[in-house]
């Protein structure tokens, strides 16, 4: 390797690693010692209201079946009534054998009016009655008109499904055809 390639390396090393440094600063998330994560919460402005979308937890394990609330708050002068739709979309586990990420997919969806009187503001609790699957990451929509908003993604842990185990199983399979390989 020529001095000059060296210099390179390290400086695209260099520039990664303040890359990282600086999103983990300002991450969605920050936890601190012993406690939770604190997420900020996206907030969608129509109609002269501010609806706040939240989870009712900052993670899921297998089995759980999140609840979405809605932080509903109408600072005018007059009543709003407003058309929602709240989606529960969730993503599979990463497979080391693809190239291309997961899709998420809606695994729930939920319409609702929002009615809110002047200088109201209230707070809807929806359960999504949906089982999270594990090791997989769920995200919530809220649309009203053509305006939306998503939530991070939520990791769900726990056990992976079949598509997990068979993942598993095929990198099991690979690992003996290499160690044959080589001895």
């Amino acid at each position: 390797m020529r001095w000059h390639d060296a210099a390179v390396v390290a400086a695209t090393a260099a520039a990664t690693a303040l890359v990282v440094l600086a999103i983990g600063w300002t991450g969605l998330a920050v936890a601190t010692e012993g406690q939770p994560p604190e997420v900020k919460w996206p907030v969608l402005r129509e109609g002269g209201c501010e609806i706040t979308l939240q989870a009712d937890q900052a993670a899921y394990k297998a089995g759980d079946s999140p609840v979405v609330k809605l932080v509903a708050a109408n600072p005018g002068q007059s009543p709003v009534s407003l058309e929602a739709t709240l989606r529960m979309m969730v993503r599979p586990p990463v497979s080391e054998l693809s190239r291309i990420g997961p899709i998420a997919r809606r695994s729930w969806e939920h319409k609702c009016t929002i009615a809110l009187e002047a200088g109201e503001k209230k707070t809807l609790s929806i359960p999504t009655e949906v089982k999270a699957a594990g090791n997989t990451s769920v995200f919530f929509t809220l649309q009203i008109g053509k305006a939306s908003v998503s939530t991070r993604p939520l990791v769900v842990a726990g056990p992976a499904g079949r598509g997990g185990e068979l993942a598993n199983t095929l990198q099991t399979l690979i690992r003996q055809q290499d160690k044959k390989a080589t001895q």
